[in-house]
């Protein structure tokens, strides 16, 4: 009963979190769960430690890397894995040249709701992945129909399994006041999350542009940013720019994500496009009430109006008009909450999504079946 997590990098990333977050809930069952990437990053080594998990970590070269396609069917067969699960259709691909020729199913989940751009080349590159993949799994309704639509993926090999999220670490009522104090969020604030790498998918610049003018007609929001990415110095330019410097903090990547929530009110996810965020999925195990872009795999998850509220990504008066309704309202940020907690409970929890992917497992390997057979519906 040993599984096989391949997936590029173990940089910071929902992707990977959630893979992390799967891996361990499967060694909790019962299973003898592994990591192995082969691009640089490792964001989890504390989390590798406290679940136990084995990460092999090898280098690539190059587009198509044979030594490193050996070096995995070697890992495979001397670890004895039963089925190898790739994360993303990079992995995917070495995943299958790992496998072929062998009795080993091969899982392929597509995390990414970005498809715009993918060049024609690398559609014939993941036909060729997906017709030696035993199953797809798509995080979301909306990716499955695009890759049936555009991107050649055979439909009888698509399945939808949605995210599942163990809800972050909260903190104690100390550390909550202290980091309160850490980032000059006094009680008279009210404070707005926005998780996410900064990348021009993810729409922070528009999203600033929105809050200043919530901000000017609610001067206590503060605006707290997690994250990094390409666009970090466009972001604190953009916030120069707007004047809202005092408003604004710029965090980083950080790893007390559940900290950040719990001194929060709002979370906000404006981007253009999403697969299944799991910063969202997170927002929702902590009850808050949200603001998200009415694109990709977020309507999926928010329901305007009853869990939360969805706006255009474009529509930066609509943005605005949304943090400002949700401020003066704090009966409507608790009933939302209180749905969204819900919607977790009921649809995205981490259990939830285990037993879903155990018993894909055991449609494919009998290794998986005992322990499916343990587990409700």
């Amino acid at each position: 009963m040993k599984v096989l997590h391949l997936l590029d990098t173990l940089a910071m990333g929902g992707k990977e979190t959630f893979t992390m977050s799967l891996a361990g809930a499967q060694q909790g069952a019962g299973m003898h769960a592994g990591l192995a990437t082969f691009d640089p990053g490792n964001a989890f080594e504390g989390e590798l430690r406290e679940l136990q998990l084995p990460w092999w970590r090898f280098s690539r070269k190059g587009a198509l890397d044979w030594s490193l396609v050996a070096s995995l069917r070697k890992l495979v067969a001397d670890e004895g894995f039963a089925l190898v699960h790739c994360h993303g259709e990079n992995p995917a691909m070495y995943g299958a040249l790992a496998v072929a020729g062998r009795p080993i199913p091969l899982v392929a989940t597509i995390h990414s709701g970005d498809r715009d751009g993918i060049r024609l080349i690398i559609k014939i590159q993941n036909r060729f992945t997906y017709l030696r993949t035993n199953s797809i799994v798509c995080v979301s309704d909306s990716i499955r129909d695009r890759l049936i639509r555009k991107e050649f993926a055979p439909a009888g090999k698509m399945t939808t399994i949605f995210n599942g999220v163990t809800p972050p670490r909260r903190p104690e009522a100390d550390q909550a006041a202290r980091l309160r104090g850490e980032l000059s969020v006094g009680p008279g604030n009210l404070v707005v999350a926005c998780i996410g790498r900064l990348h021009p998918v993810k729409n922070h610049l528009r999203f600033l542009e929105a809050f200043a003018q919530a901000r000017a007609a609610e001067s206590g929001l503060v605006l707290l940013m997690v994250g990094d990415g390409p666009l970090r110095e466009e972001v604190a330019a953009k916030v120069g720019a707007l004047g809202i410097e005092a408003s604004v903090r710029l965090l980083g990547t950080r790893k007390d994500v559940g900290h950040i929530l719990a001194i929060s009110d709002i979370f906000a996810l404006p981007s253009l496009n999403e697969g299944h965020s799991i910063s969202l999925l997170e927002a929702c195990s902590f009850g808050k009430s949200i603001l998200a872009s009415n694109r990709g795999g977020n309507p999926g998850i928010v329901s305007h109006g009853k869990s939360g509220l969805l706006v255009e990504p474009g529509d930066t008066e609509g943005m605005a008009g949304a943090l400002i309704r949700l401020a003066k309202d704090p009966d409507l940020r608790k009933s939302l909450g209180a749905e969204a907690s819900k919607v977790y409970r009921e649809r995205f929890s981490m259990e939830r999504c285990l037993g879903e992917y155990t018993r894909l497992y055991a449609r494919l390997s009998p290794a998986f079946s005992a322990i499916a057979s343990g587990m409700q519906a």
